[in-house]
């Protein structure tokens, strides 16, 4: 039997996914590219405004990368394509158009 815990962390997840699904949708058709940090506080910044915001946060700093894995489902639902990159600079992520 879940315990109160378990509940709690798949409550928040849950809303946590409903969440990036609806950013997903109203992402532009070529998508977005940019850090892990970028995404974090782009992500945070359309949590402020959505109705699940109470109780919901998205994983920063290194955190982000490893639940975008975990959530790559949603984003091959929504018609888009996870990529990972490194340069010497810096590590960039991108969800864009399937292709």
């Amino acid at each position: 039997m879940p315990t109160y815990s378990d509940r709690a962390r798949a409550t928040v997840e849950g809303r946590r996914r409903a969440v990036f699904r609806a950013w997903l949708a109203v992402l532009p058709a070529e998508g977005w590219s940019g850090t892990a940090g970028d995404l974090s506080d782009k992500l945070t910044a359309f949590l402020a405004g959505h109705p699940l915001r109470f109780g919901t946060s998205f994983p920063t700093g290194a955190g982000v990368s490893p639940w975008l894995r975990g959530v790559a489902d949603e984003i091959g639902a929504a018609g888009r394509q996870l990529r990972f990159t490194r340069t010497k600079r810096e590590r960039l992520i991108t969800i864009g158009p399937r292709g």
